[in-house]
């Protein structure tokens, strides 16, 4: 019975957030260039969003060498719990394949 002689709510309404996108452009390096941002659907998350980039490399942490150019995504979004998640694929550029970066993107599942 709708309370107040209302409509009675179904489902759930959601309002994308965008603490994630926040969060992941963060964890873009100053001066990267930022390509490009879309809505994707991933396994477990109510709402995510894609950040395309390109940027240089900076010699730290086991990646390309200094100065490399690198291309990436973010795929970030919040949880059903509504936590914000982000994941980030990265590659110096051509070392991987749209269609690889393609099956990492759908693989992704948020617990």
């Amino acid at each position: 019975m709708a309370r107040g002689g209302g409509i009675r709510p179904r489902g759930r309404t959601y309002r994308y957030d965008d603490r994630g996108a926040t969060a992941a452009e963060a964890g873009i390096q100053l001066g990267a260039d930022v390509r490009g941002q879309q809505a994707v659907e991933l396994a477990g998350a109510d709402e995510a969003r894609r950040i395309d980039f390109a940027s240089t490399a900076t010699g730290e942490d086991a990646g390309p060498p200094r100065g490399t150019p690198v291309e990436g995504v973010i795929l970030t979004g919040l949880d059903s719990a509504g936590t914000a998640f982000a994941i980030r694929v990265d590659a110096a550029r051509g070392e991987l394949p749209d269609a690889d970066l393609g099956r990492i993107v759908d693989s992704v599942e948020v617990h």
